[in-house]
């Protein structure tokens, strides 16, 4: 990525005046800038300012300083901004749609609670903003100025981003902390569901610094003041969260300041960060998968960056600054022009934007994989395809639909881009259909034939009238997109696959090679047209075919329609209805079809007939009937077709419209197409129906009852129309309508239908109707109808003699024929006699044959079925009975099909009857040759060889050459083989058949005869190839010589006689010297590498040009310098000169004049080429000056040969200083420190060491001066100097020599040594000065102090440690003896601890006396005995000291804590305990005194233990617990002290989790804490039971506690419960709570009822100390199947008194007598099986489902899957309701407390 700055868009101002935030539209057309002012300006794509407007504060005032604009967004599509207010608000403004319309409308605003501090909005949600504000909390804004919140946190929000696709966004905050959060419904760009993004908020990252600067894209990048920038895996783990990617920390670069923005590339594979003056880009390596530097802008006057935005094409970045300013620059990889009409702009390595330069419009290139793009190519100036390692892009930029597959190609592929709609790709022999738009193949297949007129794939979208009648009637079925190819699998199967499905749904075989195809515009039709010229159309629904022209030289589906244009010679043929294809409209023409154009309604064919076009006009009515059909508007199609004359075509038209709507029930347009085809009694008939209709609708009794076209008089009629007189009948009788059924038969003339109807129903006089009908029959001579009705009956000999004596005796057979067995019995022999001989009188001798076969008489039928001609039956029947007869049978059969002129058919017969001559006769003559071939392959040759000639001959015709010299062959027709080849031209044919069946002498002739013929007639390489077959090379070599043709002359030499070819070639470049072609000469010459020969012919004929350019190419640079030398003399003088410098020879033709001292011409001919450096040619004319003494002018043209450090070092030669500083510094700044150099070492060597300081300083070489203060031995002015410009190593090296040059001396401070030792690196001479110097002395003297040794010692021994481990022991020991001797016993112990010395510091430690530092150190080490004997001395200790003020005073806290426990005195020992912060002794010491207080039954005050000191996690305490929580709540507690008790629960079970404690061990702790949440919440609710909700949700609580009935006192908690449900079943008159009352009263007596009984069994003989009697198994008729326990405590004492007994007692008597009311738990259903459940239950009781539910936090009741909700900070379940009436009231959540609002 490279960055340019392209225009400053807005100038910065003197003052600051800082650009708050700047944004780009989605669709690249605008820029927001919002400023410090409160405007908004807006900018086009170019930067020019377009318009601005004023913000508002929250009050309403415009523009002002009370507030500051935080963010600025336009929504997805563009038309809306957001602008983020630091006055708790959030305006969202309509803007227009083009700059013309510049009104502003407020349409959102969203007020907040808090400052807005950041702002982004997701490009997938299109009306929802997401920001945050300064309390911490991420929100939502969403339609009717509403908003929620997403998530909350304790620290505020600093930035917001979102992340590339949309789906989601970052949140930074000021406590370093980094939320990811995603929404729901994720769907990708390849609209797939995501499922591995966790949904909701995760704290993802903990930045080391406040994320002011934040962005997404292929990582997670974050910056800010630690001047680093962090890259953060944009996957997160839910536990690690996102893992660190990449770290560039720049805290080291003194000239980087803070990063104060930073901006992620759309394309996410590069970031730009912003800091003072300065812009760092990074980019994503794509195959290193990791994040690389790129370059550093350092742009001065830039000042701090504060927003900053990319263009979302990638082009451009914008900045803005704090003073104001607005920067626009130019941001990509690479750009170039492709073809001079398209720009090519890589803005990223997977994004190109693709710019049209005529028209400026421009598209954007993506991989939507991420892949980089490698190639981008643009096809007819329309289509681009993209390239990347994985994928292929393809593209229309008509429209603008991009698709990218994944694609593993060879790089051979082939495109086709004929079809509009989709791309064809071959690829290794496979077609992939691509449609632009759809990221997949949508089809491939296989085939040999790659042409645009062989694949047909057609895309038919819905029409838009389908669209609207399908959401007019939803029950109308519309075909979806039809996607289709067509396709030859080879040349003569065309195959049809539906894309939709990839199956094959046509396959059609053809005769002849296919050379044409095409689907119409539906995908309904093919058109094919065959290598024959024949025409053939294909209906792919029937699978029918037909054959439209047996000649067709041009054919076209006009566009967008079905119609079809042919040409058929000189005829126009044109199918406006394709579906009725023998109604063709014909139009003379006198050309050739060329295009079909459409436009404007109007389609043209256009015809050249010459010398111009001329077109011819097609009926665009009939075209948009066409469309009308398929699109199924019927009346439009009504209305086209009304508007033209009737002609065939419309009047098939007509026919078709008819027959669809007549389908469709459509009546009103069938009338009008009957009526405009002339069929008047249909019309009519359709407009009685439409009348009928009419009424039906009309009529009030039956309007809306039933659908007029079910009504039974419409669907009678509408059968009748059809015909279909049963659906008639039908409906009739449904009805009960037989009169009008039987009428509608004799109407239609159905007379035996009406009669047979009567018969059915019992019609009175039905039989002598039959019997008035059958005489009628007869006497009106139709016997044949009454025979049949006799038939029918049953009556099968009445039947025969009716058909006899009417003279058709066919169907008096047929009832013998077509009956069953036992028909022929009943019939009399006479009577079949009279069959056969009326069947043989009427010659019908096939239906003779039947019949006879029918009765056994096989010769009788065989012999009938021969006089018929029914050879089939007579063969079939042979074979069965006869099969010797079957081969006549055959031969006969063959030769009767010849003479009907059925040739083609008679084969198979004469090859059945092995006739195999007449086989071959009759195939030939059919022209059925491969038949033919067939059979002739089968037989004797001799017989054969007679008939392949004929086959051969046929094969000729057709120019199937190969096929025919194959069967002249066979035929042994040799001559006339070699004649056809001859004809044709093939002489390798030839050559092939006479080598292979012509004798030596015969092919010798041949070829001899034949070459000469050839020469004659110039086809000198077929008379070659003759010769060549001759073995005659030198008649061909002599032939081309003498016609002058040289170069086929050598390749004849070359390849037969190869040691002469130097001599022809020289030869013939003689002779062609001699007739002056050079040029040819030139070539023969080159061709035997002898150029030289060349040349001298061009020298000597004064082609100079010709000569010096063959000595180029061919001599190399020698001899074309010299012939260019040669040349140059040979026309002398300044001429020369010129030539040299023309032909190239620059260097020469300067030095030329040089050696002439000719220095204006040499400069000429330097200045004016590019190849001689004009500064060489100023260089030699200074350096002659300077040897001249002339250092003025010499000066001057070294700087003009730009070599001004030669001037330079001249005036230094010379000792001038000023003309020496005066160049470097106007010419060569390089060289001022070598000026100041040169003469700080004059200064210096004069004694002036000050000046030669400042100017060695100055030069930057404070090194030399350094090492001269040093040899001088004046460190204090080495160190000086090194302090302020020398490195580390330098410092140390002058700290060695002088720390040696004071040891030396003596004098001073004892350890500065040592320390300059130590700063140098000599650490182990620093030790040896650290621990030799005199410190007795010095202590003794005063001059140091105790503290000062303890310093010097503790700098060796960290040296030791840091540095020389080898000498550490030897340290410690020194160290730790003399911090002994001067009473630094702690400084000592820290030492020994500091290198694992235990031992050594326990015993300091105790004899001190400091037990409590020896017992910490000692377990410090782990080593066991050490502790046991630092223990066993303590305990010794403490056995003669019992005072524990004294163990304190002595620092022993852990015995005096243990004193005060042997004392008993528990409150001091655990307050000591914790002022001192001993956890483990807390820990112990609370266990120790609850479990004490427990056994005293002391329990209030074990619970005030474990609130002041909290848990202990001993894993022996739960039961501790469990006894003192138990005991409490058994004793009737108050609301605080349930309360504490759920408090101290809370801790307990953290503390025991957190230690990883078994959950297993914790479920009846687990069990009282949920209990002791429901009694606080039952406390609360029944403390403000003011409001009916309230009350509700106090009895749900009531209901919940009764599962815990076994650990809470049973008769209470059924007391409570029942109560609850009175009030709430009183007040709400709702029986199902009276019932639920009713149960749990009734279940609180059988409680009080074990208690009395438990008493009287003696269990109160001893309940000291106790509160529960027993245990008592209840009745658990009523609470069957629920979790309420039925075995359950009974207390000691009673809940309450006997007069409140009675008092429930008289209730529940009087419910269940007075109101009889039952015992009825309320139910509900299980969200997994549905099935009936208690409605409190937590568990499904269903042993096939046991569906677990969470329990609502609010009532305890189970929370249902479509109720669920949850607290947004602790995510504490409840139901919906039951949440929404506890927040609205108490505002917090009764878990966490934390402040919650209610969830809709």
């Amino acid at each position: 990525m490279q960055l340019r700055h392209l225009k400053t868009i807005q100038a910065p101002s003197k003052k600051l005046n800082k650009i708050a935030a700047v944004c780009w539209s989605n669709n690249n057309r605008r820029l927001a800038v919002a400023d410090s002012d409160g405007y908004v300006h807006l900018f086009d794509e170019t930067g020019e300012r377009r318009d601005k407007f004023p913000t508002k504060s929250a009050t309403g005032k415009r523009g002002g300083k009370t507030y500051a604009v935080t963010g600025l967004c336009f929504s997805p599509d563009d038309v809306r901004v957001a602008i983020s207010q630091s006055d708790n608000i959030i305006f969202v403004y309509k803007l227009g749609t083009d700059w013309a319309d510049n009104k502003k409308i407020i349409c959102n605003k969203y007020e907040q609670k808090s400052p807005v501090t950041c702002m982004c909005w997701p490009s997938e949600r299109n009306n929802e903003i997401v920001f945050g504000t300064l309390e911490g909390k991420v929100r939502l804004g969403v339609p009717k100025n509403k908003s929620k919140t997403l998530y909350s946190t304790e620290s505020p929000v600093v930035s917001l981003a979102q992340s590339p696709d949309g789906h989601g966004f970052i949140s930074g905050h000021l406590d370093g902390s980094i939320y990811m959060f995603y929404f729901e419904n994720y769907i990708d760009h390849m609209g797939v569901e995501i499922n591995d993004v966790p949904l909701g908020h995760q704290k993802i990252a903990q930045h080391t610094c406040i994320p002011y600067c934040l962005s997404w894209g292929a990582a997670i990048v974050v910056a800010g003041q630690d001047k680093q920038i962090v890259f953060y895996s944009n996957k997160s783990d839910n536990r690690e969260g996102a893992p660190m990617l990449q770290r560039f920390d720049y805290g080291n670069v003194k000239s980087e300041k803070e990063f104060s923005t930073i901006v992620m590339s759309p394309s996410g594979q590069s970031v730009v960060a912003a800091s003072y003056n300065r812009l760092r880009l990074f980019n994503f390596n794509m195959r290193r998968q990791q994040w690389e530097e790129g370059e550093i802008l350092d742009v001065p006057q830039l000042y701090s960056i504060t927003s900053a935005a990319w263009k979302p094409d990638g082009s451009r970045l914008v900045l803005g600054n704090m003073c104001g300013g607005v920067d626009m620059f130019d941001a990509c990889i690479k750009r170039y022009r492709y073809k001079g009409e398209f720009e090519f702009t890589f803005v990223s390595p997977s994004q190109v934007i693709v710019k049209r330069i005529q028209s400026g419009t421009r598209i954007v290139l993506k991989s939507l994989f991420e892949e980089e793009i490698l190639k981008v190519n643009v096809a007819r100036d329309q289509f681009l395809v993209g390239h990347t390692p994985k994928t292929l892009l393809l593209g229309d930029l008509e429209s603008c639909k991009l698709s990218e597959i994944p694609w593993n190609g060879s790089g051979e592929e082939k495109f086709f881009f004929d079809n509009p709609r989709v791309c064809m790709v071959f690829n290794a022999g496979e077609i992939s259909l691509i449609e632009y738009g759809i990221n997949d193949i949508i089809g491939s297949f296989r085939t040999e034939h790659v042409s645009t007129h062989l694949i047909s794939a057609r895309i038919s979208d819905i029409s838009p009238f389908l669209q609207k009648e399908a959401m007019k009637d939803p029950n109308l079925q519309v075909m979806s997109h039809d996607k289709k190819v067509a396709f030859l699998i080879d040349s003569h199967t065309i195959n049809i696959l539906d894309l939709m499905s990839s199956f094959p749904i046509a396959k059609i075989n053809h005769d002849a090679k296919i050379d044409w195809l095409e689907l119409n515009v539906r995908a309904t039709k093919l058109l094919f047209r065959d290598k024959q010229r024949h025409l053939h159309l294909f209906d792919i629904k029937t699978q029918t075919r037909t054959t439209l022209l047996t000649y067709c030289s041009y054919v076209q589906w006009v566009p967008d329609s079905d119609v079809v244009v042919a040409q058929n010679r000189g005829d126009l043929c044109v199918w406006y209805s394709i579906d009725a294809p023998d109604r063709v409209t014909i139009v003379p023409i006198k050309g050739e079809v060329q295009d079909i154009t459409r436009a404007s309604n109007c389609t043209t064919v256009v015809v050249d007939e010459g010398p111009g076009t001329v077109n011819y006009d097609l009926d665009e009515g009939l075209i948009e009937f066409g469309n009308s059909m398929e699109e199924k508007n019927y009346e439009h199609a009504a209305d086209i077709l009304e508007q033209l004359s009737l002609t065939p075509e419309t009047e098939a038209m007509w026919k078709n419209l008819s027959e669809l709507v007549l389908h469709d029930n459509k009546f009103h347009i069938a009338e009008r197409c009957y009526a405009a085809l002339g069929d008047v009694s249909k019309a009519n008939y359709l407009r009685k129906i439409v009348k009928e209709i009419r009424d039906i609708v009309a009529n009030e009794e039956e309007q809306g009852l039933v659908d007029p076209l079910d009504h039974w008089r419409v669907r009678s009629k509408v059968s009748m129309l059809n015909k279909d007189f049963r659906s008639a009948e039908q409906a009739f009788l449904e009805q009960g309508k037989v009169t009008e059924a039987m009428n509608m038969y004799k109407e239609v003339h159905k007379f035996d239908e009406s009669i047979g109807l009567a018969i059915a129903k019992g019609v009175p006089n039905a039989n002598e109707m039959k019997n008035k009908y059958m005489q009628w029959l007869i006497d009106s001579r139709q016997e044949d109808k009454a025979a049949r009705m006799y038939e029918k009956e049953g009556q099968y000999s009445k039947a025969i003699q009716l058909y006899l004596s009417g003279g058709f005796p066919a169907l008096a057979a047929n009832v013998i024929v077509k009956g069953d067995a036992s028909v022929l019995p009943t019939i009399q022999d006479k009577l079949l006699e009279q069959i056969s001989n009326e069947l043989s009188k009427n010659q019908l001798y096939e239906k003779a044959g039947e019949f006879y076969e029918k009765r056994k008489l096989n010769e009788k039928a065989i012999e009938s079925y021969r006089r018929g001609n029914a050879y089939r039956y007579a063969v079939e029947l042979s074979r069965n009975v006869m099969p010797d007869l079957v081969i006549k049978l055959e031969e006969e059969w063959g030769d009767w099909l010849v003479s009907q002129k059925q040739i083609e058919s008679a084969v198979v017969h004469f090859i059945e009857a092995n006739q195999y001559v007449k086989a071959i006769e009759a195939a030939l003559t059919s022209r059925q040759w491969a038949k033919a071939i067939q059979i002739l392959d089968g037989v004797e040759p001799a017989t054969s060889k007679k008939y392949y000639a004929r086959v051969a001959r046929h094969y000729e015709d057709i120019q199937n050459y190969s096929q025919a010299k194959k069967f002249y062959i066979k035929g042994g027709k040799y001559m006339d083989a070699i004649e056809m080849f001859e004809k044709i031209g093939s002489w390798d044919q030839v050559y092939e058949i006479a080598e292979s069946y012509l004798s030596e002498a015969e092919i010798s002739q041949l070829y001899t005869t034949q070459a000469g013929h050839l020469e004659n007639k110039t086809k000198f390489k077929e008379a070659e190839k003759l010769y060549i077959k001759a073995n005659e090379p030198d008649l061909a070599i002599n032939m081309y010589s003498k016609n002058h043709l040289f170069d086929d002359m050598i390749r004849l030499v070359s390849l037969y006689r190869n040691t002469h070819l130097k001599d022809a070639h020289i030869q013939i470049a003689q002779q062609l010297e001699k007739e002056g072609h050079f040029k040819q000469a030139e070539y023969h010459f080159l061709q035997v590498d002898d150029w030289k020969n060349a040349v001298d012919m061009y020298r000597n004929g004064d082609k100079w040009n010709d000569a010096i350019r063959v000595a180029q190419k061919y001599g190399g640079p020698g001899p074309y310098k010299k012939v260019a030398w040669e040349w140059a003399s040979y026309i002398k003088g300044e001429a020369g000169a010129k030539l040299l410098y023309k032909l190239g020879f620059v260097e020469e033709a300067i030095e030329y004049c040089i050696n002439r001292e000719l220095w204006d011409k040499a400069m000429e001919m330097a200045r004016s080429s590019n190849k001689v450096n004009v500064s060489s040619i100023h260089l030699k004319y200074a350096m002659f000056l300077e040897d001249q003494a002339h250092f003025k002018e010499a000066e001057e043209e070294y700087i003009q040969g730009k070599s001004p450090k030669e001037a330079v070092e001249m005036y230094l030669h010379q000792n001038d200083w000023a003309n020496a500083m005066r160049v470097a510094d106007s010419f060569d700044s390089t060289m001022i420190n070598r000026v100041l150099e040169c003469q700080a070492e004059s200064a210096w060597n004069n004694g002036q060491h000050d000046e030669a300081e400042r100017l060695f300083t100055q030069a930057s070489r404070q090194d030399r001066i350094i090492q001269k203060y040093m040899e001088a031995r004046k460190f204090e002015d080495a160190k000086r100097v090194a302090s302020t410009y020398s490195n580390d190593d330098v410092k140390r090296k002058i700290n060695t020599e002088w720390a040696e040059s004071i040891e030396h001396d003596g004098d001073g401070d004892p350890c500065a040594p040592a320390r300059m030792f130590q700063q140098s690196g000599e650490f182990s001479k620093a030790i040896d000065t650290y621990l030799n110097f005199d410190w007795r002395t010095h202590l003794q003297n005063r001059t140091t102090t105790a503290e000062y040794c303890e310093a010097a010692w503790m700098d060796a021994f960290k040296i030791a440690t840091n540095h020389l481990q080898a000498r550490l022991s030897e340290v410690v020991h020194k160290v730790t003896t003399r911090l002994l001797e001067i009473n630094k016993v702690q400084k000592a112990v820290e030492v020994f601890l500091s290198i694992g010395m235990y031992k050594e510091a326990c015993e300091e430690l105790i004899k001190n006396g400091l037990w409590g530092e020896a017992i910490s150190a000692a377990r410090q080490s782990n080593q066991q005995d050490l502790i046991n004997h630092v223990q066993s001395r303590h305990k010794k200790f403490l056995t003669n000291s019992h005072n524990p003020d004294e163990q304190i005073q002595g620092g022993n806290i852990v015995g005096a804590i243990d004193a005060f426990a042997q004392r008993k005195e528990w409150d001091e020992c655990l307050r000591l305990a914790k002022d001192s912060n001993r956890s483990d002794q807390v820990n112990k010491y609370t266990a120790i005194y609850i479990t004490q207080l427990h056994r005293e039954n002391r329990h209030r005050e074990a619970l005030e233990v474990l609130e002041n000191y909290g848990p202990s996690v001993d894993p022996q305490l739960p039961p501790v617990y469990k006894g003192i929580i138990r005991n409490i709540l058994w004793t009737q507690p108050t609301p605080q002290e349930s309360l504490r008790c759920r408090s101290v629960l809370n801790a307990i079970l953290a503390a025991y989790r957190k230690v990883n404690m078994a959950e297993t061990n914790l479920v009846h702790l687990s069990r009282f804490q949920e209990a002791c949440h429901l009694i606080v919440m039952r406390d609360e609710l029944a403390a403000a039971k003011n409001v009916p909700a309230i009350n509700t949700l106090h009895a749900k609580c009531n209901i919940a506690l009764l599962r815990y009935c076994n650990i809470l006192p049973p008769d209470a908690a059924f007391y409570e419960a029942g109560m609850a449900c009175r009030e709430q079943g009183i007040g709400n008159k709702d029986q199902q709570w009276e019932t639920m009352s009713f149960s749990f009263l009734n279940r609180y007596l059988d409680v009080i009822d074990a208690m009395e009984q438990l008493k009287q069994d003696g269990a109160e003989e001893d309940i000291r100390n106790r509160i529960t009697l027993g245990k008592a198994e209840l009745v658990n008729t009523e609470f069957q199947y629920t979790d309420i326990p039925f075995k359950v405590p009974v207390p000691v004492q009673q809940y309450l008194d006997s007069k409140k007994n009675d008092e429930v007692t008289n209730i529940v008597l009087y419910e269940g007598v007075n109101n009889n009311i039952q015992g009825e738990l309320q139910t509900r259903k299980c969200d997994k099986c549905f099935e009936n459940i208690y409605v409190a239950n937590m568990v499904c009781p269903n042993e096939k489902c046991n569906h677990q539910y969470k329990q609502c936090c609010v009532t305890g009741y189970p929370v249902t899957a479509d109720e669920k909700v949850e607290c947004t900070k602790c995510h504490a379940p409840s139901n919906r309701n039951d949440w929404n009436h506890y927040i609205s009231k108490f505002k917090n959540c009764p878990v966490c407390g934390d402040l919650q609002l209610t969830i809709l």
